[in-house]
């Protein structure tokens, strides 16, 4: 014979599960965050060893301003965290795969964004930059587009015929 559990008991029992396995996913993701806040604390140390050794090298001049009176310059770190000509690698073997189709700038996002190790998903200001990077590819002549420069629809992109084995 079956025993009947109380509606309150069920309830009781499936919270607690469900608050088991919601600690569970935020305990992976608080791992997942250490890991990218000690690389981003190695990387500040190893920027402040570089301004402190640039320091010294300025010290040598006998110029009349000091290094901290320059305004800060945009660094490239926080915008795009690939190395610099990875995300051109990556469109072209995306285009690559996909050759003779055309590929939507949406799909070219996501496969650029994949190779971030990013868990978020992939902000307004790098699809700008993936789109900058595929215009000017455009223009050199290593990608074609489909759609017309003045439009409203998603771009289409593949490679050019006399590069497609590169």
């Amino acid at each position: 014979m079956r025993t009947r559990i109380p509606p309150t008991l069920k309830w009781l029992l499936s919270t607690h599960a469900r608050a088991r396995a919601t600690i569970k996913k935020l305990e992976a993701q608080k791992v997942g965050l250490q890991e990218e806040l000690a690389q981003i604390d190695s990387h500040v140390a190893s920027l402040r060893q570089q301004m402190a050794d640039l320091e010294r090298v300025g010290a040598l001049y006998d110029a009349p301003f000091a290094l901290e009176v320059a305004p800060d310059l945009n660094s490239r770190y926080p915008i795009v965290p690939l190395k610099r000509g990875k995300m051109t690698i990556l469109i072209k073997r995306y285009l690559a795969s996909r050759y003779p189709e055309w590929a939507s700038t949406t799909g070219l996002v996501a496969h650029v964004w994949s190779h971030c190790n990013a868990t978020a998903e992939c902000p307004p200001k790098i699809r700008l930059l993936i789109r900058y990077r595929l215009k000017a590819l455009a223009q050199a002549g290593v990608i074609e587009r489909l759609h017309s420069t003045i439009s409203n629809q998603e771009g289409q992109w593949r490679l050019q015929m006399s590069r497609e084995s590169n």
